[in-house]
């Protein structure tokens, strides 16, 4: 049996101090979402990089918008979800599904099992929706990274690949287009834990 000293560790008068409330309450919880990425982070690192272009891209420039994106474009939805009670266990696992494909898109072969649901359903118009939802996020401030930052991230990226996909037959110029907007792929699957940590703690039963 672990003894109260090692649990609680030491406190300035070298007594044993319990561990916070908020401190037991985001330890168990924040393993899963660090995990999956730190698994996925390991998958990405056994991928090649992208090929420079050497035609130009036929794709429009992407959005520098903010997550409820620009007129017209499919993440234009109403800014700030209703809550918690708006979301769902679904609506969580496809944000967190997409987060973990979008950088892994890199050539016809990576976007065909999205473009054609082998990896799960997934449309630009559907995922802005998702996006709607988690507005009530930004503002918070998560133990982990950014809401903020990550809506706008998944915003622009859920654009970009709403272009690619649309453009029908997309060359590697616009592979490699689409790549700018993404960035470096270690970085993009970090982007979800400013969502992720945010939503345990404003919605627990959804985590």
């Amino acid at each position: 049996m672990q003894d109260a000293t090692t649990a609680g560790g030491r406190g300035p008068d070298g007594g044993t101090s319990l561990p916070t409330a908020r401190s037991r309450r985001y330890r168990a919880p924040m393993r899963r979402p660090i995990l999956v990425v730190a698994a996925a982070l390991v998958l990405a690192g056994c991928g090649g990089g992208t090929a420079a272009p050497t035609s130009t891209s036929s794709l429009p420039p992407a959005p520098a918008a903010s997550s409820t994106g620009p007129a017209g474009s499919p993440t234009a939805q109403p800014a700030g979800g209703a809550g918690c009670e708006s979301l769902t266990r679904d609506d969580v696992a496809r944000f967190a599904l997409m987060a973990q494909l979008f950088p892994q898109i890199r050539d016809e072969g990576t976007l065909t099992p999205v473009r054609d649901g082998t990896l799960g359903a997934y449309s630009p118009e559907d995922y802005a929706a998702i996006l709607a939802k988690l507005q009530f996020l930004r503002g918070l401030e998560a133990p982990v990274g950014s809401p903020d930052e990550s809506l706008d991230y998944y915003a622009r990226v859920n654009d970009a690949l709403a272009a690619l996909l649309a453009s029908g037959s997309p060359s590697t110029a616009d592979f490699t287009a689409y790549q700018a907007v993404v960035g470096d792929v270690a970085a993009s699957l970090t982007k979800q834990l400013g969502v992720n940590s945010a939503l345990e703690e404003a919605c627990p039963d959804l985590a």
